[in-house]
Parts: structure tokens; sequence; C-alpha cells
């Protein structure tokens, strides 16, 4: 046990990680805002100084607060993971890790570029930017979970065994819900007919993946937590997509009296729904770390060998 804490990162740098996504999340939060209400150019200029924000706060509407708003807490994200990855590359011992904070780092840089070009770059190229914007946002969120994750104690100690089709199932659910995203995504900024019923259908299939996915947790004892957590968030999402479906595409002229949306602000489930498709891309990412770490302690045929840290499953994994 001492030899396998002794090879993981500090507790505090596990903290600073946890401590960074919680800063990420308002901004994924405020950023679905931007995007439903269409605030995402109440200001002409991409770039503007931190400060520049509580110089001119007061003055400005709601719209302007909370795009000026989404951009400070961008620069703070930034600064958090510039010293989460310093400090990993102080104090982490695994290689591996280090190179997943760079990974982060340069994520939340490109998503920072994005970010300017999606308004500088708005006459040329239109809403395409604001869609890939908003889903490299989920790759973002979803590597600074990964970091949090491998940088826990209960990463290092776990013990529990799993099987390759669970690992197998796992991965397959993150690229499922990813796609799923990215065609949502195609649907709440681009508007494509095609689009819509595409999302309507994969959900089926991410509902679908999820079952059989939980069922081999639950057989091997892996991830079970988090799988429960997946299932709820997915029962939540299945509620908020029909609510945005209905509020977007419903009218009162439908036939279907019975499917009207509920008498509440329509961007409310359209903002929830894209923010509960986050948490579901990044538990997902969670369990797929867990099942390929359970599957990096399967005593190998012939040996008595087990993986004793999750250093090389990391590894393998990146």
């Amino acid at each position: 046990m001492s030899d396998r804490v002794s090879s993981c990162s500090p507790r505090w740098v596990h903290y600073w990680a946890v401590l960074t996504v919680v800063a990420a999340l308002p901004l994924v939060i405020l950023g679905t805002q931007v995007t439903t209400h269409g605030w995402g150019l109440v200001d002409a200029r991409g770039l503007r100084s931190p400060w520049y924000f509580l110089q001119e706060f007061m003055d400005k509407d709601l719209g302007w607060q909370v795009e000026h708003g989404h951009r400070q807490v961008g620069w703070i994200v930034g600064l958090c993971v510039i010293v989460l990855t310093a400090l990993l590359w102080r104090c982490e011992p695994r290689r591996s890790v280090r190179w997943l904070g760079v990974a982060a780092l340069v994520a939340v840089c490109l998503q920072g570029l994005l970010g300017i070009f999606r308004i500088e770059l708005h006459a040329v190229l239109g809403p395409y930017l604001a869609m890939i914007h908003g889903c490299f946002a989920q790759v973002v969120l979803a590597l600074l979970v990964c970091v949090a994750f491998v940088t826990s104690r209960s990463w290092t100690v776990h013990q529990a065994t799993g099987s390759r089709n669970l690992r197998a199932w796992s991965i397959f659910l993150v690229c499922l819900v990813f796609v799923q995203l990215v065609v949502g995504g195609l649907v709440r900024h681009l508007d494509y007919g095609l689009a819509g019923r595409a999302h309507v259908l994969l959900a089926f299939a991410v509902v679908a993946a999820a079952l059989c996915l939980a069922k081999l947790a639950f057989e091997h004892e892996v991830a079970s937590r988090a799988v429960k957590v997946l299932l709820a968030l997915i029962a939540v999402q299945v509620f908020l997509g029909v609510e945005s479906w209905l509020s977007k595409f419903a009218n009162s002229a439908s036939p279907w009296l019975m499917l009207e949306p509920l008498a509440v602000h329509a961007e409310w489930f359209r903002s929830l729904h894209y923010v509960t498709g986050t948490f579901i891309l990044a538990t997902a990412v969670v369990i797929a770390l867990r099942a390929q770490q359970a599957v990096a302690h399967v005593v190998v045929p012939g040996t008595d060998r087990r993986a004793t840290c999750a250093t090389r499953t990391l590894e393998e994994a990146v």
C-alpha cells in the first residue's frame, strides 16, 4: 500500500485539480446561457483584458454581463489550469499524468482561441465556430475530470477486476455520448432538421448502451456508484430532452395537444439539457477509466503478477 501511495500525486495537487473542475462548471453554465439567449455577439471584440469586465459591468445590460462573465470565468479557469500543470510537473511522479495535464492546458488554450474566433470570424463562418466551441467544451471538461480522477487516492489503490467487454462498452458509450452531443450542437446552433431526427434516435442508442454497460459493471462490481449516477443523469436528460424538443418544435396548431411543453421558461430546459449532457460525458469518461484500470488488475494466465498501481493503466489509456 505504501509503495502505491508514494508513487501518486500529493493530496493537495488532487484538491487543486478538483478546484479546477469546480471552477470550470460556471464556465459551462454561463456558456449555455450565452448560446440559448443569443448573447454571443453583444460585444464585437473577441478579446478584452480581464479587468474590462469590472470597469463596464454596472453600465451594461444582462446579456453583456453574462457574456463577459463567461469570458471572465474563462480567464480564471485558464489560470487554474496553468497552476495545475505546473504542480503536476513539479510533484507528480507519473509521466503519463504530467502529460495529461499538458493536454488539459492545451485544450483550454484552444477553447479560448475558439471563443475569440467565434466572435471575430462570425461574419465569415457564421455559427459553425460557435457550435465547435460548444462541443469542444465537453472535451475540455472531460480532460479536467480525468486529471482530478487519476490524481485521487481511490484511483491508485483500487483493486477490482473487470472484463474486456466492460472496457469496450465503456469506451463505446463515451464515443456514442460525444457523437450525440455533437448532433445536439447541430440542432442547437444550426437548426438542421435531419440532425433533430438523428438526435432523437441516438438518444435510444445511448440509453441502450448505458443499460448494457450498467449490467456488466454491476456483475463485476466496477464503478457501481458512478454507473448509478450515470443512469440517474440519463433519466433526467431524457425528461429535459423531451421538454426541450417540445419547446422548440411543438406549436399551438399541433394535433397532439396533450404534448404541449410545460408552462416554464423553455430556455431553462434547453440550458439544463446541455449541462446535463456535459455531466453524462464526464461520468462516462470516469467509468471508462475505472473499467480500463480494472482490466489491468486481472491476473495474466501463467503468472502471479498484478498491476500494483494505475500508472501502467493510464499510460495504456493515453
